[in-house]
């Protein structure tokens, strides 16, 4: 959680502005033809910031209505044909805090990558 009020626009052109030094970050594993041979990072042809960055305002602000969000974001199996990681902005949290729930394919936050590299 951040105390304060972060800009949902202004963190848009943040991550935008960050992302190409994460080329990983516009590739989605993609599977080998026919399951013969090992994944490969592919660039996404059809890649949209926006369907990687969203904002959610919640009904009362509590931590446990934001844990609830969490969870369900987390439940949610992500698209695979697409990069896979997104990030959500919570506001309406109490004290006037700011929630980033942020998901992420282990393969992507990995230090050593074995296959693909």
């Amino acid at each position: 959680m951040l105390g304060g009020a972060v800009g949902f626009g202004a963190g848009v052109v943040f991550v935008e502005a960050k992302l190409p030094l994460l080329p990983r970050y516009f590739q989605p594993v993609v599977p080998a033809p026919f399951g013969l041979g090992l994944p490969t990072w592919e660039y996404d042809l059809e890649f949209d910031l926006n369907r990687h960055l969203r904002e959610v305002m919640l009904k009362h602000g509590s931590d446990v209505e934001l844990k609830a969000l969490a969870g369900t974001f987390f439940s949610q199996v992500m698209d695979r044909r697409h990069p896979l990681w997104d990030i959500t902005v919570v506001r309406g949290l109490r004290a006037d805090r700011t929630g980033l729930i942020f998901r992420l394919h282990h393969r992507l936050a990995d230090a050593l990558q074995v296959w693909g590299s």
